[in-house]
């Protein structure tokens, strides 16, 4: 249709020029195909010719024939004389040519191009249907699954992997193509979880980290400290388990157990033989149920039922003498402010007028934990910490209640595992207030805050958002808080241990990492050693026998497995239940009793 209408109108613009030009007659011409002229664009558009003629009555195409209509060659009859008979004339004719380009707009181009790319479509599709027919057909027929199944393999592994997508791509494979995965449960969901893990892994930030839904649960159970148990702490030594701490207010205090009993049955199972992870599932239970303990207790087994109980063992704490307190934060979770605060109270009533403050192996927890316990110590309004985001937008953190007492001088014990918000506590008190005094060792130096976020099956992202500074701007990150005072404690507690191996058996002059191990031990117990560069000399071959003694044990002078074991579950059981070789907490009593 659009051929035509730009027609008539080249027509009419030809018919006006023809009259101008020549006024004595009308012209008669006669357009024509001339082929296809190069074009700028992609499109070719057909060429006209176009052939004026003087004479009205005779028109000579462009091979010298007349003829007796004028026809226009694409196809549209312009005129056909019906009445005049072809007539002979001589006159001589004038042809004049012009080449006329039909103009093709946007619309009909992208139009014809549309209609070519469906046509190609159409032939396409009629193939790949006819082929993916037949293809079906002899694979289901004439070829047994396992075959088209190994020719999918082939295929497939000759094929490139996405690399728009590569974690899912990788995913694919191993789900469809690993040898090893069909050995495994749960396949899809170990996977998603390794490449998650794999995501958050860098060197750049060891904090941020994927939390399975059981390891988010612990995680917080950590922070937070609560379980349902009875309110025991238990070192195992060579198979024998052995109270170490008895928790104030507990179900374990009520029912009478002590420190040294040795843990002997649970429920009609023997504990000799469990490890402490199998014994604090067997004992831990049900709020309100019943665990049925029979203890050891100087060669006597005793008998005892205790009911299992909620319990948060946050901190702990004891009023040393008549006017230093003592005050131990494991964690900083939930409860951490009420229970300091309660402590607080007691140290007040017992009439304490300075305070220790342990926070050494306190790894951290929740900034507005450490924010109610500075509130304990610092006035309203004090700052705590400055938390900078990474366009550098800082936000300061201040206490919002009154300060709870006025408790002072405080001596604040860390050492290298002090980490996170217990170095927040640290730091804001020290640099907030006059009298306090840092003992101990450097501690971690983790100056960096993270969030979690929920995945709906219980899993989490922990991500660093911030990194954090003290009221003063001083970033611990990688650097740690160095103490007022260095103080560290016996060298055995720096000591990376061996694990002695069974039938194995050290005599005088033998050389050995676990002979080292055994000096140190001795020494820590207040044997006489003359070494402990791992060499055995006579000397501590007869304070080896010494311990055997004291301890009931085959007196060798040689180190067994059952002696190394020994030996380093009595160092253990030393720490944990007395306090005369913590230098440490010595210092720090000093230091007040001196002001």
């Amino acid at each position: 249709m659009g051929h035509i209408v730009i027609s008539k109108c080249i027509i009419s613009a030809m018919r006006l020029i023809s009259q101008l030009t020549h006024p004595h007659g009308t012209a008669i011409w006669d357009l024509e195909p001339a082929g296809i002229l190069p074009q700028e664009d992609a499109m070719q558009v057909p060429v006209f010719h176009v052939v004026f003629v003087r004479n009205p009555y005779s028109v000579v195409n462009r091979k010298g024939a007349r003829s007796s209509s004028l026809l226009f060659r694409n196809g549209i009859n312009m005129e056909e004389n019906r009445e005049t008979a072809e007539m002979e004339n001589t006159q001589e004719q004038e042809e004049v040519v012009l080449h006329v380009h039909r103009h093709l707009y946007p619309e009909e181009k992208e139009l014809k191009t549309a209609k070519k790319e469906y046509k190609e479509y159409k032939i396409y599709a009629r193939i790949m249907f006819v082929f993916f027919l037949l293809f079906g057909w002899l694979g289901g027929s004439l070829l047994p699954y396992g075959f088209t199944s190994s020719l999918r393999t082939m295929i497939s592994r000759g094929l490139g992997l996405d690399d728009g997508d590569k974690i899912n791509a990788v995913k694919e494979v191993l789900e469809s193509d690993w040898y090893f995965g069909k050995d495994i449960e749960n396949l899809d969901e170990r996977l998603t979880d390794q490449a998650i893990e794999g995501l958050v892994a860098n060197s750049e930030d060891t904090h941020t980290l994927y939390f399975s839904a059981e390891e988010s649960d612990s995680f917080r159970q950590g922070i937070n400290r609560n379980y349902c148990g009875i309110g025991v702490q238990y070192l195992e030594i060579d198979g024998t388990n052995i109270i170490t701490k008895v928790m104030e207010d507990t179900p374990a205090q009520q029912a009478g157990l002590q420190v040294g009993d040795v843990l002997y049955e649970a429920d009609g199972t023997l504990l000799s033989d469990k490890s402490a992870e199998e014994i604090k599932e067997i004992i831990q239970g049900e709020e309100g149920s019943i665990v049925s303990l029979k203890i050891l207790r100087q060669d006597k087994i005793i008998g005892m039922p205790v009911e299992r109980k909620n319990l948060v063992s946050i901190a702990d704490g004891k009023v040393i003498d008549d006017r230093i307190g003592y005050l131990q934060l494991y964690q900083f979770g939930d409860s951490s402010g009420d229970a300091a605060r309660r402590y607080l109270d007691t140290f007040r009533e017992a009439g304490v007028s300075s305070l220790i403050l342990d926070l050494r192996d306190n790894g951290g927890g929740y900034l507005t934990s450490v924010t109610d316990v500075a509130s304990l110590f610092l006035p309203k309004g004090s700052a705590v910490l400055q938390r900078e985001d990474k366009e550098g937008n800082i936000t300061v953190s201040k206490t919002t209640q009154e300060q709870y007492c006025q408790i002072g001088p405080i001596v604040i014990l860390i050492n290298e595992n002090t980490a996170s918000a217990a170095e927040v506590l640290t730091m804001a008190l020290s640099e907030q207030r006059d009298d306090v005094t840092i003992i101990g060792t450097t501690s971690y130096g983790k100056g960096t805050v993270q969030v979690e976020r929920k995945f709906s099956d219980g899993s989490s992202l922990n991500y660093t958002t911030q990194r954090w500074l003290s009221p003063d701007g001083v970033w611990v990150n990688d650097v740690g808080i160095e103490p007022d005072r260095e103080v560290r404690l016996h060298e055995v507690f720096y000591h990376t241990f061996t694990k002695m191996k069974e039938g194995n058996e050290y005599k005088v002059d033998s050389v050995s990492p676990s002979v080292e191990d055994m000096a140190l031990c001795l020494d820590y117990l207040g044997y006489q050693t003359d070494r402990k560069d791992g060499y055995f000399s006579q000397i501590l071959s007869d304070n080896l026998r010494q311990f055997q003694h004291d301890y009931g044990l085959e007196e060798t002078g040689n180190l067994d497995v059952h002696t190394y074991r020994y030996l380093y579950g009595q160092t253990r059981y030393r720490w944990q239940t007395t306090t005369d070789t913590d230098t440490q907490l010595a210092e720090a009593v000093k230091v007040l009793q001196g002001m």
